[in-house]
């Protein structure tokens, strides 16, 4: 998977808001953008699974959030 970040936006970006928005990680609106609320929402998901809270969404922090939500 591609690594995103602040500014990133497509349908990855719009997968990643869904995912983060099923196990209770985001509440913004799912729209494609990697905005601030993404950024943080990211942040808090990586203090959670034990993974530095850069806000950057790399192949781990992916790993982490699919094995998560099933």
């Amino acid at each position: 998977m591609p690594t995103l970040y602040l500014g990133s936006q497509g349908e990855l970006v719009l997968i990643l808001q869904q995912y983060l928005s099923r196990i209770g990680h985001y509440d913004g609106l799912i729209n494609g953008y990697f905005n601030l609320q993404t950024y943080e929402a990211i942040r808090e998901f990586q203090k959670r699974v034990g993974i530095f809270p850069r806000g950057i969404v790399d192949s781990k922090t992916w790993k982490a959030i699919i094995n998560y939500s099933f």
